[in-house]
């Protein structure tokens, strides 16, 4: 299997090792250094103008090449343009971390469990198999619907799909109303003046209203260089959310234009009807249901810490602590602290701990 920063076509600056990579790079080599580098990798220097700064000329180096398939080559050529250990230390590292990047502890590992911010993530199998599709933005893949009972981490999804991400994400919850909810995407898009106010008039898919507002919101994308991972969240609870929820799908039917594709993510996080409106292209619409969580995902997460820390241990002391951590959160889980909730701080309490 190929690493999948060497094998994107883009060059993933929306990963964290590829930035800090990146970052060690501009530091450690001047134009006139990245021209012999970019050269030694059989780049065509000659796209490149030896005035840019040293950050403009290895962002267009390492974008072209990623385009031209060249990455890993470059990666090399800049490796064999090092001093000699133990200097260079910190770009040493930061290049084997774009080699690992699917490894335990790197941002692609398939079943990566502790996120940004030490947050437990735990099992969701499914849904971390279709997220690279979905972070992919040539892909079709546009729409993400989450289903589930409301207690069962739907509303955890946001965080997956925010860690080590640098695009911007609108969060609507089930407490903004249409009217506040119409506010933050504006705001979030960087759209200019003042969000549109809905009026009196019953609102739905149909509604003119919706349909300019998200062509707006994408003009402003545009117009700003930036992408929306657009999240609704709750679209089950309540009779307030109808409103909202007819501007989600109103999106979910505009993704079948590939401008909007290349500027908007969409994710419906308990969406209530088994299916979207018939005017949404299904083949653009990926689905994920959560799943119960066990002593089987504690000792999952366990065993990933555990190996990323370089520590020691056996199937006996997984097993037990596991056991250990469920009856702790259970004992804690109340009217006010549902389970998973309780298992969430157990872990979190546990992993500062190691």
């Amino acid at each position: 299997m190929g690493n999948l920063i060497f094998d994107s076509t883009q060059f993933r600056r929306d990963l964290s090792e590829v930035r800090d990579f990146e970052k060690e790079v501009c530091q450690r080599f001047d134009v006139e250094e990245a021209g012999e580098i970019a050269g030694a990798a059989l780049l065509d220097v000659g796209r490149f103008n030896r005035n840019w700064p040293p950050t403009t000329y290895w962002a267009k180096v390492f974008e072209r090449a990623a385009k031209t398939g060249s990455l890993e080559q470059l990666v090399e050529s800049i490796e064999q343009a090092l001093e000699r250990k133990p200097k260079d230390k910190k770009l040493r590292d930061a290049i084997r971390r774009v080699r690992e990047v699917d490894k335990i502890g790197g941002s692609l590992f398939p079943m990566r469990m502790l996120l940004a911010g030490e947050r437990p993530f735990l099992g969701r199998t499914k849904l971390r198999g279709m997220l690279p599709e979905l972070q992919n933005w040539d892909s079709s893949a546009s729409i993400l619907v989450v289903r589930g009972d409301s207690n069962s981490g739907r509303t955890e999804t946001q965080f997956l799909i925010g860690d080590n991400n640098a695009d911007e994400i609108a969060y609507v919850g089930e407490d903004l109303p249409l009217a506040s909810a119409l506010r933050h995407i504006w705001k979030v898009a960087r759209a200019s003046g003042e969000a549109p106010k809905p009026g009196p008039a019953p609102l739905t898919t149909e509604s003119a209203m919706f349909i300019d507002f998200w062509t707006d919101v994408k003009v402003a994308l545009d117009d700003n260089g930036k992408r929306l991972w657009m999240l609704f969240d709750d679209l089950d609870k309540g009779a307030g959310r109808v409103d909202v929820r007819a501007l989600a799908e109103v999106l979910a039917i505009r993704l079948k234009d590939v401008t909007f594709q290349r500027r908007i993510r969409l994710v419906l996080l308990g969406y209530p009807a088994p299916q979207l409106p018939a005017k949404v292209t299904s083949a653009f619409v990926r689905n994920d249901t959560t799943e119960k969580l066990d002593e089987t995902h504690v000792r999952a997460f366990l065993d990933f810490c555990m190996k990323a820390a370089g520590k020691n241990f056996d199937d006996a002391w997984l097993s037990s602590k596991a056991t250990d951590i469920c009856a702790v959160a259970q004992a804690n889980t109340n009217d006010d602290t549902p389970y998973l909730e309780a298992l969430n701080t157990q872990l979190k309490e546990w992993y500062k701990s190691l």
